[in-house]
């Protein structure tokens, strides 16, 4: 709970766009981390950094989301795009999973794990809207209507 209160100001200080990779980047440690040790008190431990890229994640989209798209929308894309979209990741995704830990084990299914979220921060990285370029954006249909 202490990181909610925190988070805030790492994603204002090192922007959106690379609080989203950042929050990655430790989701990838993380997940490797847990992959190359088989001490309980190690795993436990790269188990912790759950307290920091949850919030992390959690605020740096709502953040992207509320400079992208119109704010009325902002809460409504927010619940339907990332905590449904997890979910429904969640369902299709645990048979594969599940069924790979089975075949290759405990290891390998966590570098398949941490591969598959570097793919996607690899993609993110070209893909995600600069800050200042979404906050540009959002700010040209109030200056417009201003002018008019």
């Amino acid at each position: 709970a202490t990181m909610m209160l925190v988070m805030p100001f790492v994603i204002r200080k090192v922007g959106v766009k690379n609080a989203i990779i950042l929050a990655a980047a430790t989701m990838i440690f993380r997940i490797l981390g847990t992959a190359c040790f088989t001490n309980i008190y190690i795993i436990s431990a790269f188990k912790l950094l759950h307290a920091i890229e949850i919030p992390l994640f959690v605020l740096a989209i709502f953040k992207y989301i509320s400079l992208n798209f119109e704010s009325r929308f902002s809460a409504t894309l927010f619940s339907v795009s990332f905590v449904i979209a997890q979910q429904i990741g969640v369902i299709i995704l645990s048979g594969p999973v599940g069924v790979l830990f089975d075949k290759y084990g405990y290891s390998t299914t966590f570098f398949v794990l941490a591969s598959s979220v570097a793919v996607v921060a690899f993609i993110g990285f070209f893909t995600l809207e600069n800050d200042r370029k979404a906050q540009t954006e959002s700010l040209l249909p109030e200056l417009e209507s201003e002018n008019a």
